[in-house]
């Protein structure tokens, strides 16, 4: 049940104070423009609040429903490891640990430069 702005502003202009002298009075015209601004926020923030439920919550939902199927899917296996030349070059040592590791290091997913760590899961 809401009002086109327009139709707000015919109301708000009917209802005018008139002097007797000169006709009418126009009180201000700022009030019809911030009157339209208020409406009109609280028509966007309707229509955004809408939106979110209506498409983002469920797209949401959808994304984590599809990322845990692929991960049930997803095969844990250790893939072989290559040792290409021009993958895992250390000029220098990392600042921490043993020099070897990277800082978010997994041994099951991040091999060394000889080799993963463990063959094992």
């Amino acid at each position: 049940m809401s009002a086109e702005p327009t139709a707000i502003l015919a109301l708000a202009n009917n209802h005018k104070l008139t002097n007797s002298e000169a006709g009418p009075v126009i009180y201000s015209s700022c009030f019809n423009k911030c009157f339209t601004c208020v409406f009109l926020l609280f028509r966007t923030a309707k229509t955004w609040k809408i939106l979110t439920i209506v498409l983002a919550f469920p797209g949401v939902s959808v994304c984590i429903a599809n990322a845990y199927m692929k991960a049930q899917a997803h095969s844990h296996e250790q893939l072989e490891f290559v040792p290409y030349s021009h993958l895992r070059i250390r000029t220098k040592k990392f600042p921490w640990g043993d020099g070897n590791h990277s800082l978010f290091h997994n041994p099951h997913t991040n091999p060394l430069p000889d080799g993963y760590e463990s063959s094992h899961h």
